[in-house]
């Protein structure tokens, strides 16, 4: 498959209700695009020019430009979680664009992020966004590690090098799942604050870091390297 043309898409974020239980600001105030998927852009514009980057906390998508697109990479945080599945959704149904999925959230969740695009790329992106590109342009299977996608009703992960990041990832998105279903956060029965107003990333990175400490086996003096 000739990949001609890449766009990589930062959804954005509902503004959150005003209370004095809302602590946590970001994209409210904040109005800086995404370090790292600006990185993998410019990675994947060393492979295809095409490449551009649209990010809903600064500016609008142009639907004509990403429909148009061979491949679109949509990277997701847990509080953009939902609007990052409704534009794939929408990208699925309305283009031929092969969809793939990173980030924090997608890569702690994969087994849920996978029901809305073709690929998840896992952990650190720019281990892989290049060969991920170089398989799809040569028609290769996409059978290298960090990978994780949809074979029916089977989910099909691609190991990482480190086996135990694997383990990691999956521990901590049983537990995002888990967490995401949640509608209350009580506290010796007094309702605490609702779903949508908690820092669900504040409470997964340290669990990811606790896990990883968990599974630790190479080096047990350094166990928070990966």
């Amino acid at each position: 498959m000739k990949i001609e043309k890449i766009r990589f898409i930062e959804p954005g974020n509902l503004p959150y209700r005003k209370s004095i239980k809302n602590l946590y600001i970001y994209d409210k105030y904040i109005r800086t695009p995404s370090h790292g998927l600006m990185t993998l852009a410019t990675i994947a514009k060393k492979v295809v020019d095409d490449t551009l980057m649209y990010s809903e906390s600064i500016s609008d998508i142009i639907w004509k430009d990403v429909l148009d697109a061979d491949i679109v990479f949509i990277g997701i945080f847990t509080f953009s979680a939902n609007r990052g599945y409704e534009l794939a959704k929408f990208i699925k149904q309305n283009s031929k664009a092969i969809v793939v999925m990173g980030g924090l959230h997608a890569s702690m969740n994969y087994p849920e992020a996978v029901n809305y695009c073709d690929y998840v790329l896992l952990g650190e992106g720019d281990e892989s966004i290049g060969e991920f590109i170089e398989a799809v342009q040569n028609s290769r299977d996409i059978d290298f590690p960090g990978v994780a996608y949809m074979s029916g009703n089977k989910i099909v992960i691609q190991e990482t090098e480190n086996r135990r990041r694997t383990l990691i990832l999956f521990l901590t998105g049983i537990c995002c799942t888990i967490i995401k279903k949640w509608q209350d956060i009580t506290l010796s029965g007094l309702r605490f604050m609702p779903q949508e107003d908690v820092p669900i990333t504040a409470i997964t990175v340290p669990l990811y870091v606790i896990l990883e400490g968990m599974c630790e086996q190479e080096h047990p003096k350094m166990w928070w390297k990966i």
